[in-house]
């Protein structure tokens, strides 16, 4: 039977192994949302792609998550200060 300290060194061991994995696949997942970003042509492609960048980095990078939203918030904001074109 696993004693309550026993059982907490345990959960450290495995929550220190499983981290990392998680954070990697965190990172491939940005990193796939950077490269569509740099290659979007279409701005509410764009705006999409910030706000789910501006989501992935929320928990963990507020600077960066703040980046994507003023990013997304800016293209919005020219977009709507265009003429219509009807």
């Amino acid at each position: 039977m696993l004693t309550r300290s026993k059982y907490l060194t345990l959960w450290l061991v495995a929550s220190f192994v499983l981290l990392p994995l998680v954070l990697t696949a965190q990172n491939k997942n940005i990193d796939s949302l950077l490269l569509l970003l740099q290659q979007a042509q279409n701005d509410s492609v764009k705006v999409k792609l910030n706000f789910t960048l501006y989501g992935e980095y929320v928990d963990y990078d507020i600077p960066k998550s703040n980046e994507h939203l003023e990013a997304a918030y800016s293209i919005l904001k020219n977009w709507n200060s265009k003429p219509n074109s009807a």
